[in-house]
């Protein structure tokens, strides 16, 4: 037999080998998924834990389209970071479709994840250590200038899907030239320059430096362990995505917005809801009364990720540039601030001053605002 006639007869093995494990897999399944079909009366958007055959799996039912890109980024991400395998996936209509995930047992009711630590319900240890060094070690390793691929789901599609829908001149005619203060800073700040120049931003279609990763890195997406759950966005991305993203969470979501106003998110790690920071205002004046923990946090991202990569990456002026849009993005886009309490409003809108209005030139300059905040 010649080496060709091998390596297609192997090919086709391979190929065939697939389809049959494919089919099986169909097979033990779908009486699990059945079940679910049957026990929900409706399943879109739904995740959770199935048990089935003395077994326990993780499920998620999604529209069609995060359906496609999970089980894209989720194999993505596996090549770099620990992360939950796709055992099983398929669609259940034209709308939707289901993935079956392994089970990962670290994680539980209100432990396993970085949550868990800032509720109280999981001692630091050295999480914060693993979980920052395993980022180093990627970042270094895939770091390269590119198009963004898969955050686009995060900001260029939140342009028309959110910040025009949310922020119509009508609706933020009153929030020119408003003065707040938060935290000891004072801010001026107009909403309507501020979108309009984060509009242009997003409209270059340039090659930024990217890294592989999730682009989502909240508290409830990081296991202690650690691993990375929740793979939608998972490709090569802007590396300032990746920390605008992990910063705002760090800085006010993870620890305030998220737990008030994406309650709901929290259904399995309820302690959080009763370890929410401490917000208080006086007229114009906000207080934000910011972890020690969730600073120091940010200020060790910047340490340890972010200065070794600055210095493989060389020259990176449009670095802030950069940061504070993505940044921009995740304050005015993940829910509608007109739609917060006063109070809240305030303290978006002078974070979202502070960081966009600021010329920051520098990562020391960065830690100098979080420590003083």
């Amino acid at each position: 037999m010649s080496e060709k006639v091998r390596e297609m007869l192997s090919d086709y093995i391979d190929l065939h080998s697939h389809k049959i494990r494919n089919g099986i897999c169909e097979y033990y399944y779908e009486p699990a998924i059945s079940k679910l079909i049957s026990k929900e009366r409706c399943l879109a958007n739904k995740k959770g834990v199935l048990k089935y055959d003395g077994n326990k799996l993780f499920y998620k039912v999604l529209p069609i389209k995060d359906y496609r890109m999970e089980v894209i980024g989720s194999n993505f991400i596996r090549q770099y970071y620990p992360s939950p395998k796709i055992i099983f996936c398929r669609k259940l209509s034209k709308n939707y479709g289901i993935l079956l995930f392994e089970y990962e047992k670290s994680i539980g009711c209100d432990r396993g994840l970085l949550v868990d630590i800032f509720s109280g319900k999981e001692k630091p240890s050295l999480a914060f250590k693993k979980i920052l060094g395993l980022y180093r070690n990627v970042f270094s390793k895939t770091i390269t200038k590119d198009y963004e691929k898969s955050s686009y789901v995060f900001f260029n599609d939140r342009i028309e899907t959110r910040l025009k829908k949310y922020y119509r001149k009508k609706a933020i005619k009153s929030i020119q030239n408003v003065e707040i203060k938060v935290n000891g800073y004072t801010i001026n700040i107009n909403l309507e320059e501020i979108i309009n120049n984060i509009e242009k931003f997003f409209l270059q279609k340039t090659k930024k430096w990217c890294v592989a990763s999730q682009c989502d890195p909240n508290d409830l997406n990081i296991g202690i362990k650690p691993v990375i759950v929740d793979c939608r966005a998972g490709g090569m991305n802007p590396v300032m995505a990746e920390f605008a993203s992990f910063f705002w969470n760090n800085l006010a979501h993870g620890g305030y917005f998220g737990p008030l106003y994406r309650t709901r998110f929290y259904h399995d790690h309820p302690a959080i809801l009763k370890k929410t920071d401490k917000v208080i205002k006086y007229k114009n004046k906000i207080t934000h009364k910011i972890p020690r923990l969730r600073k120091k946090f940010i200020c060790d991202y910047i340490d340890i990720v972010l200065v070794s990569l600055f210095k493989r990456i060389g020259r990176y002026d449009q670095w802030y540039d950069e940061f504070k849009n993505y940044l921009s993005m995740r304050i005015l886009c993940i829910c509608s601030i007109l739609d917060m309490q006063e109070k809240d409003l305030l303290l978006s809108l002078g974070y979202l001053g502070l960081f966009y209005n600021n010329d920051i030139d520098n990562l020391d300059k960065l830690k100098k605002i979080i420590k003083k905040l």
